[in-house]
C-alpha cells in the first residue's frame, strides 16, 4: 500500500507534535501497524511524549540544529507498492552486495536482496518480527525503547512496521565482513521517511566485521536503529557509512551491550551531503569488556556531520578509547559530544577520549566535548580536544618545496584524516577516498 501518513509542511501549519503522534493514530487506524510489533511502537509513542521534539536547548542537541527539519515537505511514511518493489528488488539484484549482505528498502528488509550464504551457516538471518517471539530478544528491544532519550530512536521504536534479526554462531569467525544496506527509493518526485531496525547478536566467542551503510539520492528523512548485543569474549568490528543525498536528514543510534572480555571496534565515516546525526550507546557490562571508537568526518558545502556518543563502564576492569577527527570547509559543521560515565564499583577503568577539528574556510565550525562522569576513585581517565587551522608553518614548507598551494593542502588534509582512518585498516581504502574528494580546498 503506498500510503501518505503525516505531512510535514510549512504551508500545512500543524505542530510537530501532531505530526508524530497523530500520524501515528491514523496509521493505527487504518491497520497499518505491524502486529508483532504494537507493544514495542505504542511504548515508543509514550517515550515521544514524554521526550518532545529537541530544541537547541535539549542536552543531545546542543550542536546539532534539527529547527529547519519540519520546513522541509516530508511524506510522513512511504510504504513501497509491492509491484513497483518487485521491480527495484530485479533491477537491484544486479548491483546487490553478492552473498554476504542484508538489504532494506525503504526500511523495509528484501529478504530478495539478502544473502549470508558466504558464511556456511554460521550467520542466520530472521524477520524481527519473528524474533521477538524470542524472550531475551523482546526484553533487551523493549527495555532499549522504555529507556531512550534519543527523540529520533524512539520515532524509529514508534513507527518501524517491519525489521531483520541476525546471529552469529557462537565460536564462529567470519572471514569478511556482514555488509547491512539501507535504500532509500521513493516513488519519482516524492520524499518521505524511512525507518530501518536491527537487531545483531554474536554469540560466545564469535568475531564478525558489520558494514552498515545507507544511501539514496531523495531528500527523505532516515532514522535508523542497531542494537548490538555480544556475547562473552565476542568481537564486533563496525563501520558506518552513510552516503545520502543533499536535503536529507539522516539519524541513527547503535546500542551496544558488551559481555565479559568481549570488545565493540566501532568505526564512523561521514562525508556529506545533508545532514547526518549519529547517536552511539555503549554498555561495557561484563568485567575485562572493551570498546575502540574511531570517528572521521571530511564535509564541505553547507552539510553537517555530528556524533553523541555515551560510553558507560558497568563493570570492573573495563577498557574504552574514543579518536575523532573532523575536517570541515565551506559552511559545514561537524561536532562531536562524548561522556564517558564510570559508575560507582566499575573499578580498574581505563579510558580516552581525543577530539581534532580542522577548519579549512572562515565559513566552517568544528565543535568538541569530551566529558567525563567518574563515580569511583581507582580509575584512569583523561580526554582532550583541539579544534584549529592548518599550520602556516606547514603550508609554507610545502610550497617552498616547489609543491603547488591547492595540492600542499590536499596533501595535509589528507595526512589529519588517515591518521584516524589508519584506526580501521580494513575500511580505510575506499573509504578514505571518498572523504578526499568531499573536501573544498581552500586557506583562509
Amino acid at each position: 500500500m503506498n500510503t501518505t501518513v503525516m505531512s510535514i509542511n510549512e504551508k500545512e501549519p500543524v505542530g510537530r507534535e501532531w505530526a508524530t503522534i497523530g500520524g501515528f493514530h491514523l496509521m493505527k487506524e487504518q491497520g497499518l501497524l505491524e502486529p508483532a510489533f504494537e507493544e514495542i511502537n505504542n511504548a515508543a509513542l509514550e517515550r515521544l511524549r514524554i521526550l518532545g521534539f529537541p530544541g537547541r536547548r535539549h542536552e543531545m542537541f546542543t550542536f546539532a540544529d534539527v529547527s529547519g527539519l519540519p520546513q522541509m515537505e516530508v511524506e510522513g511514511l512511504y510504504f513501497p507498492h509491492a509491484a513497483a518493489l518487485e521491480r527495484l528488488e530485479k533491477h537491484m539484484r544486479l548491483s546487490s552486495g553478492g552473498d554476504t549482505t542484508i538489504t532494506f528498502i525503504n526500511g523495509f528488509y528484501s529478504a530478495t536482496l539478502s544473502d549470508v550464504s558466504a558464511f556456511a551457516g554460521a550467520v542466520k538471518v530472521i524477520q524481527l518480527s519473528e524474533a521477538i517471539k524470542n524472550f531475551a530478544v523482546r526484553r533487551r528491544i523493549m527495555e532499549s525503547v522504555q529507556r531512550e532519550t534519543d527523540y529520533f530512536a524512539a520515532l524509529n521504536a514508534a513507527y518501524f512496521r517491519d525489521g531483520a534479526a541476525v546471529f552469529v554462531s557462537p565460536g564462529a569467525r567470519l572471514d569478511r565482513p556482514l555488509t547491512i544496506k539501507s535504500i532509500f527509493a521513493p516513488k519519482p518526485g516524492s520524499t518521505g521517511s524511512t525507518f530501518p531496525r536491527v537487531y545483531v547478536e554474536l554469540g560466545e566467542g564469535a568475531e564478525a566485521g558489520l558494514m552498515f551503510t545507507s544511501s539514496g539520492d531523495a531528500k527523505c528523512l532516515s532514522s535508523a536503529v542497531v542494537d548490538i548485543t555480544l556475547g562473552p569474549r565476542a568481537l564486533a568490528r563496525q563501520m558506518s557509512q552513510g552516503m545520502c543525498g543533499a536535503g536529507s536528514w539522516n539519524f541513527s543510534k547503535i546500542s551496544v551491550a558488551v559481555a565479559e572480555e568481549g570488545s565493540f571496534n566501532g568505526s564512523m565515516a561521514f562525508s556529506g551531503p545533508g545532514f547526518t546525526r549519529d547517536n552511539l550507546e555503549v554498555h561495557l557490562a561484563g568485567p575485562g569488556a572493551s570498546a575502540e571508537v574511531t570517528g572521521v568526518t571530511a564535509v564541505s558545502g553547507k552539510s553537517q556531520a555530528h556524533v553523541y556518543a555515551r560510553v558507560y563502564h558497568d563493570a570492573p576492569n573495563c577498557v574504552s578509547n574514543q579518536f575523532y577527527r573532523n575536517a570541515v570547509s565551506g559552511q559545514s559543521r561537524a561536532s562531536v559530544d562524548t561522556t564517558v560515565i564510570v559508575a560507582k564499583g566499575s573499578t580498574g577503568a581505563q579510558s580516552r577520549q581525543t577530539v581534532y577539528g580542522l577548519l579549512l574556510s572562515k565559513g566552517s565550525r568544528a565543535d568538541a566535548k569530551p566529558n567525563l562522569m567518574i563515580y569511583n576513585d581507582d580509575v584512569k581517565c583523561s580526554h582532550g580536544a583541539t579544534v584549529g587551522r592548518l599550520s602556516d608553518e606547514q603550508l609554507f614548507y610545502l610550497k617552498s618545496r616547489g609543491i603547488p598551494e591547492k595540492r600542499a593542502i590536499k596533501a595535509l588534509v589528507e595526512s589529519f584524516l588517515r591518521e584516524a582512518l589508519a584506526r580501521f585498516p580494513e575500511w580505510a581504502a575506499g573509504i578514505g577516498e571518498t572523504l578526499f574528494e568531499k573536501i573544498e580546498l581552500g586557506h583562509e
